[in-house]
């Protein structure tokens, strides 16, 4: 990745020689395509919900790009004192369909939806690069420089507002579907595991494998344990190589499922406190309107020692479902509860 002030001076030598636009004379965020300059709207991102449920657009694109081979310049006042490493260009998925679930992870309700999509942490890493001797614009776009986003709907975040635009047409890729999930503990995203079309039949007609389990195969494990502290230590190795920083965590629920341990916990500073990711080494993939504060673990057993087999760190989908399905296990293992 263009990281270096080299890189940076070499990425802005090939675009300002490949573009012939005159750059904006107006504060604002434009869109550069085959040469051309065009304005985005933005909309404020407290329309979005964040922070009590991921992302809800309701609203139809409000650009459209023929192709995906676009970069953005930025044109505000205060990039002259700070300017962020990369802008995240994240995919706007389609909510197919909307169902209830149960208690024990059932699903009691199931109705279609139209005209509502969810702003995702899924999508592509932007860089920035300084604009010409303006230090109020940055260049924004791809380290690759054949890289063409693909057909479908993004956005990104910049300030207090957001862009969206669709590029080509609407995408069948199931990364641009999601299942708008109403559970006892809040609402969540998860991605649909068949095509936008067949989300929104009933169970009856796209039946999918259920584990049946006896609940006594559950095992929570408690605060006294010493398996308990085995697991977390080692998850706790895990967050603190990422986050640069010692930890502690609020734990959510740490169950067993024979050789195959559920963790999903907070993480806290030593003192209890939350943690400010923008101060730790993850800092550089934080998005605070968009990851949550959470941390999911899939661990596996092999004899007396516990290791990691999946991690979904500060995710807002739930990724659970993908691992219930991946490893053939129970949802009760992944029951908040």
């Amino acid at each position: 990745m263009l990281r270096t002030t080299a890189g940076l001076g070499i990425l802005l030598a090939m675009v300002t020689g490949a573009w012939a636009q005159r750059p904006p004379q107006f504060y604002g965020v434009y869109a550069i395509q085959n040469g051309a300059l065009s304005k985005l709207e933005g909309k404020p991102v407290s329309g979005l919900g964040l922070g009590i449920v991921s992302g809800i657009v309701r609203h139809p694109p409000t650009q459209t790009f023929p192709d995906g081979g676009v970069q953005f310049v930025i044109y505000r006042r205060d990039l002259a004192i700070s300017a962020p490493q990369s802008v995240f260009v994240n995919i706007v998925a389609k909510i197919a369909v909307e169902k209830m679930i149960g208690m024990r992870g059932e699903i009691t309700g199931i109705k279609p939806i139209s005209g509502v999509w969810n702003l995702r942490n899924r999508g592509y890493e932007f860089l920035v690069a300084p604009y010409g001797d303006n230090r109020e614009m940055i260049l924004v776009r791809h380290q690759n420089d054949n890289f063409k986003i693909p057909d479908g709907r993004y956005a990104f975040v910049f300030g207090t507002d957001y862009y969206d635009f669709l590029v080509g047409k609407e995408s069948s890729n199931l990364e641009h579907c999601v299942e708008w999930h109403a559970t006892v503990n809040g609402v969540n995203f998860p991605q649909c595991t068949t095509p936008p079309q067949q989300a929104a039949l009933p169970p009856q007609v796209r039946q999918q494998k259920k584990i049946n389990v006896d609940p006594n195969d559950i095992v929570k494990i408690e605060r006294s344990s010493p398996e308990r502290k085995a697991i977390l230590d080692v998850v706790r190795a895990s967050v603190e190589r990422k986050l640069g920083i010692k930890v502690i965590f609020e734990v959510r629920r740490l169950a067993v499922y024979r050789n195959w341990a559920f963790v999903e916990l907070r993480p806290r500073t030593e003192a209890g406190t939350r943690i400010d990711y923008k101060k730790t080494l993850y800092a550089k993939n934080y998005h605070r309107d968009m990851d949550s504060d959470l941390v999911d673990v899939l661990l596996r057993r092999d004899g007396a020692s516990w290791s990691i087999a999946e991690e979904a760190f500060l995710p807002t989908d739930v990724i659970t479902e993908d691992w219930e399905k991946k490893y053939e296990l129970p949802s009760e293992l992944f029951t908040i509860g």
